[in-house]
């Protein structure tokens, strides 16, 4: 049990959406049932979360979702209501086709400052990156941080891989050693 309070919203076929009851209430939404369906979440635990209401609920195998599925089912609409932080960076940053772990520490550290209340949904925030990768003509470290987790993966310029950069990397050195 958390001490965070959540409001209940049940659909039709049963399915139990638990919402937090904060700012950034798109994020740590849960869904599940209160009866036993063998549903794997956290391990197929059964978790109790205290409701806004007073009461409390148990909820068996639940799984920890975003807001996009609960407007879905249930109409309502939290996507504008998520704590994300995201750090964007360039390719000078990779070396050698070699991730580095501490730039990745770095990103890791500026992530933990300055978190808003997101203005736009955020799928919007992947496609503003790609945007932005497609208008440098060059690949982008993407990093987002929520309080769900956090990723770090790679963003290419439209219709390129990592072996048209690798590719594009040995020809400037071989350029540079004429």
């Amino acid at each position: 049990m958390t001490n965070q309070k959540y409001t209940k919203h049940v659909t039709k076929n049963g399915r139990i959406w638990l919402v937090p009851d904060k700012e950034n209430a798109g994020d740590g939404i849960h869904v599940g049932f209160d009866y036993n369906t063998k549903s794997d979440g956290y391990g197929g635990r059964e978790l109790t979360f205290e409701l806004v209401d007073g009461g409390y609920i148990t909820l068996h195998g639940p799984w920890l979702t975003t807001s996009e599925p609960l407007y879905r089912a249930t109409g309502i609409d939290v996507r504008d209501k998520h704590r994300t932080k995201v750090i964007v960076a360039g390719w000078q940053d990779y070396k050698d086709n070699v991730w580095n772990p501490t730039f990745h520490k770095q990103v890791e550290s500026l992530s933990d400052v300055d978190w808003v209340i997101s203005d736009f949904p955020r799928k919007d925030e992947y496609e503003r990156t790609q945007a932005l990768a497609d208008a440098e003509n060059k690949p982008l470290i993407f990093h987002k941080k929520s309080d769900g987790g956090s990723s770090t993966h790679w963003l290419w310029p439209t219709g390129t891989t990592h072996k048209d950069w690798k590719r594009n990397e040995t020809e400037q050195r071989m350029e540079q050693i004429k």
